[in-house]
């Protein structure tokens, strides 16, 4: 049911209920009928239980509809009164739409007109009554085009016509509430300089679409406005029109084409149709009438009338004089209107225009030769640029031919025209940037930073674009390298990171597109300008493409991963599992570009948590940041200057029931010891962090500790960190799933050890004697605390205590290298 609907619920019947009051519609139950169709009697539940009814049945054949169906339970549940017909409820299911009233079991007045059992006083208290009803009617109740205008909207709906979103009837108050245009109707833009002729004529072919709309065959019915003008064409912030005000609608069967109105004709000064203002005769040609005043006011730049009256004769008159020049708007900051496109469209706005009826055309005919008049000035300036000049017969052999792209401004520019009719144009390198091109002339070889102005010319105003960058990776090995994309926009100070992935990204040609910005086009021009920074990757850039964005697609909604979907900062297209978890594989942004998701090859969830997330920061002073082009996060790696820090790391994106370790990931090697303490513990900690692993060429991490996690749990940490000799440079805080130590057995298949027949020996319990140096490190992972030093010329016996002999099947050495030191060797355990 209708949202505006929603208020007669307590109305409806059951077709089940009305079926067994009237017999299944028996014809012994009729009791009349008239232009609605038959009414039957019977008997209706009601609050105060059984009560007798009529139930009035729609049949179509007579040319009624919905309009005066649901008009008729409005107009009955708004309006009540002791000498009104009373309405019951209705029904609206199965096809049927039935009415059910009180049942006046007297039938109606022309029945008695003649009676003999009916007295002077009965008649005159008859007519009496009558009065009173309609004298109820007559009263002011508040606009009556308002309840004609929450029906006709919540029952007719098109893009160009203005939504209804709802309305209010409480406290003496009568509201509706609209969809917001925000450019406002368009009689204040008749003589803009700001408005091109491609969006006035667009404008009109709007308009002149929802018109089209409401005269259209709806079945057994069409739509009259009765009020066309250019103050009720409203304008939504991309310059659609929508045709709003329908209060004075007339509603009408399809096969009746004139409505004779014995009341007041209605309309608007000047827009008027002359034959219904003559004769009373309305027809969805009054409507044309009215629309082609509204083409020549944008045609002219002005409205129909002045302090002379109404001058709409005068353009016909200069239409009629070939003086068109002497009228139309003009404007030295408004290119010229395409004579081609100036003679389609004043033709068909002077056809509107006809004394007779007959000669007007149809609004779906205006809508075509509008759509004409718009291609000829909308692609004027493009047929124009081309070189070689197209060679065309026909608007759509022109269209084809813009829709497999031509190449413009000498070969800098390529454009093409979608189905839509909207441009894709594509500004090449050359255009963009004044360095040297690589070879062939089409392609920039991006290796160093580097900035690119660029400059669209011929964009569809009003819609939503997005500008790409198209390359290819100069080596293929290096298309599933993590390198992310770092650049800035002019005027913004953040720095954006963009994750490339093929499964996404790739076309089948081979070339990537990459979006950088998002926006809305107000004209057909818009300048852009692009930093990129420095890569590791080497990238073929061909140009930067402003392509019109694509309409939101629906994505498979996965479960196990929609959370983690639901967070990505980055859009994301997949049409499967297995193309969602190759995404997750590679990684994605969370949190607004400030946490990093990927899955390992188990399928466990790892999440790193950057520094400018986590960080806590010190009243002392300003957390210091810088871009690097090996850090994921927009805001580069922090800078330590030697001083502690505090961070707060928490995540509900791990997986459940496993151990995970937490690292610290940092920039460069260090041999550089850092102590640590975790909230709620007395113990501080110290990490070697020499003993790194390699996240990246230049990333490494150091472990912190490890814990387990539970089903559905979330994780809250707070680490601080002491002072230290170094200035490190940090990525932030890594959850990884611990990695289980693997070895070859003897036919070379790789086998894991089990963290429960581990029998780890403390390198201190092993050795015989203290001339050994120690180190501490909180190696949780091997359940010890100390490491021995080792170098490559030291003999060591190593002794076991005989409980420990009796559970061991094999013997491993478990040991490191010192980084820049390979003689010697940290050994951990046995």
């Amino acid at each position: 049911m209708d949202s505006a609907m929603k208020e007669f619920e307590h109305l409806v019947v059951k077709l089940e209920e009305v079926k067994s009051a009237t017999d299944n519609f028996n014809d012994t139950k009729i009791i009349g009928k008239g232009g609605f169709g038959y009414v039957y009697e019977g008997e209706v539940s009601q609050p105060r239980g059984k009560t007798k009814a009529a139930f009035k049945r729609l049949d179509r054949k007579h040319g009624q509809g919905d309009p005066h169906f649901w008009k008729e339970v409005m107009m009955l549940s708004r309006y009540t009164h002791e000498n009104l017909i009373s309405l019951l409820g209705y029904c609206n299911e199965g096809g049927e739409m039935i009415l059910v009233y009180e049942h006046a079991s007297n039938g109606s007045l022309d029945r008695h007109l003649c009676s003999t059992t009916l007295s002077w006083t009965q008649r005159i208290r008859i007519c009496h009554d009558a009065a009173k009803g309609l004298c109820y009617l007559h009263e002011d109740k508040g606009d009556p085009h308002f309840w004609k205008e929450v029906m006709m909207l919540s029952r007719y709906t098109h893009e160009n016509l203005i939504s209804l979103l709802g309305y209010c009837n409480e406290g003496g108050e009568m509201i509706l509430v609209y969809e917001h245009a925000s450019n406002g109707s368009l009689d204040r833009h008749l003589c803009s300089t700001t408005l091109s002729w491609t969006q006035r004529i667009r404008i009109c072919h709007d308009a002149a679409k929802g018109l089209c709309y409401l005269h259209e065959d709806k079945g057994n019915h069409r739509v009259l406005h009765r009020d066309i003008k250019s103050s009720n064409i409203l304008l939504d912030e991309n310059w659609k029109a929508k045709v709003s005000d329908m209060g004075l609608a007339k509603v009408g069967p399809a096969n009746q084409f004139t409505f004779l109105i014995t009341d007041n004709v209605v309309g608007t000064f000047g827009y008027v149709d002359p034959m219904y203002l003559r004769t009373g005769f309305l027809t969805k040609e009054s409507d044309v009438y009215s629309f082609g005043v509204v083409l020549f006011e944008v045609l002219c730049g002005r409205l129909c009338f002045d302090y002379s009256g109404n001058i709409v004769h005068i353009w016909k008159q200069r239409y009629e004089e070939n003086k068109l020049d002497e009228i139309v708007f003009k404007d030295d900051l408004v290119q010229a209107l395409d004579q081609s496109s100036l003679e389609v469209f004043s033709e068909i706005a002077f056809q509107c225009l006809q004394e007779s009826r007959e000669k007007r055309p149809k609004m779906s005919h205006v809508v075509e030769k509008l759509e004409i008049a718009l291609i000829s000035q909308e692609y004027q300036e493009i047929v124009k640029a081309v070189v070689p000049p197209l060679i065309y017969k026909s608007i759509e052999e022109l269209k084809v031919l813009l829709s497999n792209g031509v190449l413009l401004n000498g070969g800098k520019t390529w454009l093409s025209v979608n189905e839509k009719g909207e441009h894709i144009e594509r500004i090449y390198m050359e255009a963009c940037n004044p360095q040297t091109l690589f070879p062939g002339g089409l392609c920039y070889f991006y290796h160093d930073r580097f900035k690119a102005s660029v400059r669209g010319e011929y964009l569809t105003p009003h819609i939503s674009y997005t500008a790409n960058l198209v390359f290819r990776y100069r080596w293929q090995s290096d298309v599933n390298y993590h390198n992310p994309l770092r650049y800035k926009i002019d005027g913004e100070d953040e720095t954006k990171v963009f994750i490339i992935y093929p499964t996404i990204h790739e076309r089948e040609d081979g070339w990537f597109v990459v979006p950088l910005y998002h926006f809305t086009s107000q004209h057909t021009t818009a300048d852009l300008q692009f930093e990129f920074e420095y890569r590791w990757v080497d990238l073929l850039v061909a140009g930067i493409e402003f392509q019109p964005s694509e309409e939101k697609v629906e994505l498979p909604v996965f479960e196990e991963y929609q959370h983690i979907v639901e967070a990505a900062s980055q859009s994301l297209f997949y049409t499967s599992l297995d193309q969602l978890k190759q995404i997750l594989s590679k990684g994605i942004y969370l949190k607004d570009y400030k946490t990093w998701f990927s899955l390992n090859e188990k399928g466990e969830h790892c999440h790193l948590i950057s520094m400018e997330d986590c960080l806590i920061p010190n009243e002392d002073s300003t957390p210091r940041y810088e871009s690097h082009g090996w850090s994921r996060f927009p805001a580069g790696l922090y800078q330590t200057n030697k001083k502690g820090f505090k961070t707060h790391v928490k995540t509900q994106f791990l997986s459940p029931s496993i151990t995970y370790t937490v690292n610290l990931i940092y920039y460069s090697s260090f041999d550089e010891k850092l102590k640590y303490i975790l909230r709620g513990e007395t113990t501080t900690s110290t990490v070697n962090l020499a003993n790194q692993r390699e996240v990246d060429d230049l990333l490494w991490m150091v472990e912190l500790f490890q814990f387990s996690t539970s089903d559905g749990s979330i994780v809250d940490l707070e680490i601080t960190f002491g002072n230290h000799g170094s200035n490190l440079q940090l990525e932030g805080i890594l959850f990884q799933p611990l990695e289980k130590m693997s070895y070859l057995d003897e036919n070379g298949k790789k086998c894991f050890m089990s963290d429960i027949c581990l029998n780890f020996i403390g390198v201190r319990s092993m050795l015989e004697d203290d001339k050994w140096s120690y180190h501490d490190k909180n190696e949780k992972k091997f359940a010890i605390s100390e490491i021995g030093l080792l170098n490559s010329e030291s003999r060591f016996p190593v002794s076991f205590l005989e409980n420990d002999l009796c559970l061991i099947s094999s013997i491993y050495l478990i040991y490191s290298l010192i980084c820049n030191h390979p003689e010697n060797i940290l050994l951990t355990s046995v």
